[in-house]
């Protein structure tokens, strides 16, 4: 299932536009479903309205280890439960793993007990994983890592000519490859981000705020966005839509929300209602709210150090597109700023022949030769805000997907001290997906 259409919209055409399911039964007797692990409700409700009464010859395909979508709404429920209650399949369960090495199978099973089996002949492979002291250590030791294996030239477990392009550096998240990228480009070592199919969504309080506020602020009527907006900062929707001081609105009711830095957010708001739609200074507007999150970074006795760097590091990449967007001379509104990046015009090319470097998510389906998987520690990887048993799983499922895209070798790396985006030094955990592949 893709991302590209509204499952909700299809499966309401298919319960009352009966005619339309009956088109597509008279033409396909068989539906096949691939990494159905990552169904949602809305995507399942869509396969049940078309298969309808007549389609029993359905088969997914998917792999409950794998799932990672949770904040989409996806659940291996609709493969493991569902499925099975509604359309009683023949079960098969393939656990040989024909594509990694041993080194490889070893660290998923610790992570996944029992989930690969060794197919005959399989290769050793190479794991190593490396405490480094800080993050530029770390990223001094994956450049020298990588230029000591493209010297090899050859190597009888790598097919063809090692090159960069059998490799990958994979992180949980974007902001991870802030300090390697700077030590790539220092060595003239090219390298692309890999970006996933859609925008990538923010994910700290703050960010998610920057974004639907804005949205809502050029389109009042906007209740989609309006709603999530309202989830996000846990108040209740207002009855209808279209007031051009809703923002203001829910600065008020946010202010007694028990959301992370509740004022904070609030001003956010009130900074967006303000604004010049027009010619709107978004240098000083990021200015002004880099100064006000780095001063709750005064206050020690704060928990939250994570979803404040998080905030930081949100905004910089808010003003580093509105950069860009003024660089490239695609307008001046805020209208404009947000078309363009809504049609990814703000997007860097993607580089095939250098290194990659790709969230987990944005390299699931996808396998490298060599994978190296960094800022392995606790808040990281396992992400902060991971802390019932059913986020903590989900991040388990992230680590597994991770050290499975790697075919052959694999360097697992975590900084022992971060540098937090105000300058205090911050002692760090090795993650406790880490402590279980060393044991």
């Amino acid at each position: 299932m893709t991302s590209s259409y509204s499952p909700e919209i299809a499966h309401r055409i298919l319960l009352e536009q009966p005619w339309c399911g009956q088109i597509y039964r008279a033409k396909y007797k068989h539906i096949c479903i691939d990494e159905a692990q990552d169904l949602n409700k809305a995507q399942y409700e869509f396969i049940k309205a078309l298969c309808g009464d007549q389609i029993k010859s359905v088969m997914m395909v998917g792999d409950p280890n794998q799932m990672i979508y949770g904040f989409n709404g996806s659940s291996h429920d609709y493969l493991c439960q569902r499925f099975v209650e509604d359309f009683s399949p023949a079960k098969f369960e393939l656990k040989e793993n024909y594509r990694s090495s041993k080194a490889v199978i070893y660290l998923a099973n610790k992570l996944k007990p029992g989930s690969q089996v060794e197919a005959d002949f399989v290769l050793d492979g190479r794991k190593q994983i490396e405490a480094c002291q800080d993050e530029e250590a770390e990223a001094r030791w994956i450049c020298d890592k990588i230029n000591e294996i493209i010297q090899q030239l050859n190597d009888a477990e790598i097919e063809g000519e090692i090159s960069l392009g059998n490799m990958v550096v994979i992180a949980r998240n974007r902001f991870v490859f802030l300090t390697l990228e700077k030590h790539l480009q220092e060595r003239q070592i090219p390298y692309s981000l890999k970006k996933g199919e859609r925008q990538t969504e923010p994910s700290s309080i703050f960010g998610k705020v920057l974004d639907l506020a804005v949205r809502v602020r050029l389109n009042p009527k906007d209740w989609v966005d309006g709603k999530k907006l309202c989830a996000a900062l846990e108040i209740q929707p207002p009855t209808s839509w279209g007031d051009n001081d809703l923002l203001h609105e829910f600065a008020k009711a946010a202010c007694t929300s028990e959301i992370p830095f509740p004022e904070l957010q609030a001003k956010l708001l009130e900074a967006i209602q303000a604004i010049d739609l027009d010619q709107p200074n978004i240098p000083k507007f990021c200015e002004t709210f880099k100064k006000l999150i780095e001063e709750l970074t005064v206050d020690q006795s704060l928990k939250e150090d994570e979803e404040l760097e998080r905030s930081l590091q949100e905004l910089q990449d808010f003003r580093k597109s509105w950069t860009t967007f003024k660089r490239k001379g695609l307008g001046d509104s805020l209208s404009a700023f947000r078309n363009a990046i809504a049609l990814g015009q703000l997007v860097d090319d993607y580089n095939l022949s250098g290194l990659t470097l790709s969230t987990v998510h944005t390299m699931k389906g996808l396998e490298k030769d060599i994978v190296f998987l960094m800022g392995m520690c606790e808040g990281v990887f396992p992400d902060y805000r991971a802390r019932s048993s059913k986020e903590i799983n989900e991040e388990r499922n992230n680590a597994f997907v991770a050290v499975t895209r790697a075919k052959r070798w694999i360097y697992i790396t975590y900084p022992q001290q971060r540098i937090m985006p105000w300058g205090s030094a911050k002692q760090q955990h090795p993650s406790c997906f880490l402590q279980e592949m060393r044991a």
